[in-house]
């Protein structure tokens, strides 16, 4: 002897929404840079220690640090304006050593993303 039974229901099955994946901003990668430099210049870690602390590679430990470096006013814009740019894009800023291109770089970039 076989019994089976199915029970239906209106209900729906709640859909699980898997988080999106948010990259960090600008801002953040700023802050960061300036933590591992206070880290390293007081002697409390290496590069390679943070890479390991952070899951990152000491070379994208590196890169990040360059945010340091990058033009005062950019910074200022970055810190008090937060915009949304991605990171990737950022970089050939970045591997810019002159400010004043770096500060005209910027002004294209962000001209680029609101017109986006």
């Amino acid at each position: 002897m076989k019994i089976t039974c199915t029970l239906e229901t209106n209900e729906t099955k709640p859909k699980i929404q898997k988080p999106k994946q948010q990259h960090p901003s600008l801002k953040d990668f700023l802050l960061f840079a300036y933590f591992i430099e206070d880290q390293i210049e007081n002697g409390v870690c290496s590069y390679t220690k943070l890479a390991k602390q952070f899951n990152k590679t000491p070379t994208r430990i590196s890169q990040i640090v360059r945010f340091k470096y990058i033009a005062p006013e950019i910074q200022q814009d970055i810190l008090f304006n937060n915009p949304k740019v991605a990171e990737r894009r950022f970089r050939t800023i970045l591997s810019e050593p002159n400010w004043q291109e770096q500060i005209e770089l910027w002004n294209q970039l962000k001209d680029a993303f609101r017109k986006a």
